[in-house]
């Protein structure tokens, strides 16, 4: 599979996660985890931003050479 066809699988799952939180834990917050090097890719250009925004979709970025977390978004 494709890097874009991974974040589209990854944020379906996400809307449905985000669901079945929200009527179990409705205080808990859930990020979409992506690795800094997709990030610096695909994120330069506004259409995956937006994406974000749009579908309310909080994102976390992280090293997968180094267990870090490198930045949180939203």
């Amino acid at each position: 599979m494709s890097d874009l066809q991974d974040l589209d699988q990854a944020t379906g799952q996400f809307i449905r996660y985000r669901l079945a939180l929200k009527k179990e834990e409705p205080d808990r917050k859930l990020y979409l985890a992506i690795p800094a090097v997709f990030y610096d890719r695909f994120f330069q250009e506004v259409f995956f931003v937006e994406l974000m925004e749009d579908t309310g979709i909080s994102i976390l970025i992280y090293d997968e050479f180094n267990p870090i977390i490198k930045r949180w978004i939203r």
